[in-house]
């Protein structure tokens, strides 16, 4: 992919990887640069996940991935 770059964000559960991401995509939409792709944001019930929504970087748009 020509001009494009791609970034994985990896590690254990708990850890801001979410949140990280969260971060630097405000900071690239303040610079004007458009961040593409999807994160998947859990939700804790009970000191566990119990749901992943599949959240759209550009349109904030969200889905549920999965529940237990």
């Amino acid at each position: 992919m020509p001009g494009k770059n791609v970034f994985l964000i990896s590690g254990n559960q708990g850890e801001g990887k979410t949140t990280r991401l969260k971060e630097i995509v405000l900071l690239l939409k303040g610079k004007g640069i458009a961040a593409f792709g999807f994160y998947a944001e859990g939700y804790w019930q009970h000191a566990m996940r119990n749901r992943f929504d599949l959240v759209d970087l550009r349109s904030g748009s969200r889905r549920m991935l999965c529940t237990d």
